[in-house]
């Protein structure tokens, strides 16, 4: 069997697809709650970071039940910014 080396980066950036496909996943199947509230959401990616992504757009708000006052934050979504934030970390530009 031929191995392909694979550039450290690269290897990094796969795990965290993963990362997010496997989160999308146990949502669709419903062995997840699909959203969180803002305040938990703060205290697993940063306050900063949060309110960051909200303000830039790249992270909305989602009401489970209309008519709710209630507003929370996709878990997909969250861990989709958070992983391509580190997968830049990994992108070489020569």
């Amino acid at each position: 069997m031929n191995t392909i080396p694979m550039d450290i980066g690269l290897a990094a950036m796969l795990k965290e697809a993963a990362k997010v496909g496997a989160k999308a996943a146990l949502v669709e199947a419903g062995l997840e709650r699909e959203n969180v509230s803002y305040t938990y959401a703060c205290k697993r990616y940063g306050k900063a970071r949060v309110d960051r992504w909200l303000q830039s757009g790249q992270l909305n708000y989602r009401q489970d039940v209309f008519g709710s006052t209630k507003r929370e934050l996709s878990k997909v979504d969250l861990q989709a910014l958070n992983s391509g934030e580190k997968m830049v970390g990994h992108i070489k530009i020569t």
